[in-house]
C-alpha cells in the first residue's frame, strides 16, 4: 500500500503542471508581465488619445462652417450661395404676350474667409461658376473663376487697409453684395461707373463727429479689372464718401424702417417722374 502511494505521489510530482521545472515562481513570472504590459498599454492609450484629440481642428456652425485651429492663429469659414433667376418679358406695358423667357442660374458663389496669425489679418477669397460669374460669351471664352482674393489690415477699430482684388468703392449698389440686394439685381447704371473689381490698394476709414457718422473709401488699382491678360502704364483712382446721419444701422430699428421707406419712395417718384416725362 505505502509502495502504491509512493508510486502514485512520484508519478503526480512528474506531471508538467506540478513538476519542480513549473514551480509557482516561474508561473508567476510571466503572467506578471503580461499584467504589467497591460497596465502600461491601459494607461498609454488615454494618453495618445488626448494628444491626437488635442490637435484636431475645432469646428463651429453659423454664418457658414468654421474651422480654427487649437492656438487660434488661424480661421476658415465656408459658404456658397445660390441664386436662381426666372425672368419674362413682354411685347410691351399693352401687349402683354411674351417676348422673351430666361431661366438661369445667376449666381453660384463659394466664399473662403477668415484670418491668419492674428485677428487683425483678414483674407477673403471668392469664387464664381456660373455663366453670369465667369462672363463667359463668344468674345471672352476665358472664364473669370476668381471674383475676390484680398487681404485686410485692420490697424484698430476704425482703419483698414487692403491689398487684393476685390470690389471697388464706387456707388452704392457695387458695395452691397449681391447676397444682400433688396431687388433682383443690380441696375443697368451700374455698369456706367465703370469696372466693379480691381486689383490693388484700398483704404477704409470710419469716424463720427458726435451723431453724424461718415465713411471714406480709396482705393488706387490697377484699372484692368478682375480678367485682363494686358496691362498698362496707367492707374485707377477711386473714392467714396458715405454719411449718415440716422447712425450705422447695427440693428433693423425704426430708424432703419424709414430710412427704406425714403429710399422706396425717392425711387418710386424718380421713375415716375421719368416716365412722366418720357410720355409727355
Amino acid at each position: 500500500m505505502h509502495q502504491v502511494a509512493a508510486a502514485s505521489a512520484q508519478h503526480l510530482m512528474s506531471h508538467p503542471i506540478v513538476s519542480s521545472k513549473n514551480s509557482p515562481r516561474r508561473i508567476a513570472a510571466p503572467v506578471c508581465a503580461l499584467l504589467l504590459l497591460w497596465v502600461c498599454l491601459g494607461v498609454s492609450a488615454p494618453a495618445a488619445a488626448q494628444n491626437v484629440a488635442s490637435e484636431v481642428p475645432y469646428y463651429s456652425y453659423g454664418s457658414g462652417i468654421g474651422i480654427s485651429s487649437k492656438d487660434s492663429l488661424f480661421l476658415l469659414n465656408i459658404r456658397f450661395r445660390v441664386q436662381n433667376r426666372v425672368s419674362y418679358k413682354t411685347e410691351s406695358a399693352q401687349d402683354l404676350r411674351p417676348d422673351e423667357l430666361q431661366a438661369r442660374v445667376q449666381r453660384l458663389r463659394l466664399r473662403l474667409d477668415g484670418f491668419f496669425y492674428r485677428p487683425e489679418l483678414v483674407y477673403v477669397i471668392q469664387l464664381g461658376f456660373s455663366d453670369q460669374d465667369m462672363a463667359v460669351s463668344p468674345g471672352n471664352p476665358t472664364p473669370a473663376i476668381l471674383k475676390d482674393a484680398v487681404i485686410f489690415y485692420r490697424m484698430g477699430r476704425r482703419v483698414s487697409l487692403g491689398f487684393g482684388l476685390t470690389n471697388l468703392p464706387r456707388n452704392r449698389q457695387a458695395v452691397v453684395s449681391s447676397g444682400d440686394l433688396e431687388l433682383v439685381d443690380r441696375s443697368p447704371i451700374t455698369a456706367a461707373f465703370g469696372i466693379q473689381r480691381d486689383f490693388g490698394l484700398q483704404l477704409y476709414y470710419y469716424n463720427n463727429m458726435g451723431s453724424l457718422y461718415y465713411a471714406l473709401r480709396t482705393a488706387v488699382t490697377a484699372g484692368e479689372g478682375n480678367n485682363a491678360l494686358n496691362s498698362n502704364e496707367g492707374l485707377s483712382y477711386t473714392g467714396r464718401v458715405e454719411l449718415l446721419p440716422l447712425g450705422t444701422f447695427e440693428s433693423c430699428g425704426i430708424a432703419m424702417f424709414y430710412w427704406r421707406l425714403f429710399q422706396a419712395a425717392t425711387a418710386w417718384l424718380y421713375n415716375w417722374f421719368s416716365y412722366w416725362q418720357g410720355v409727355r
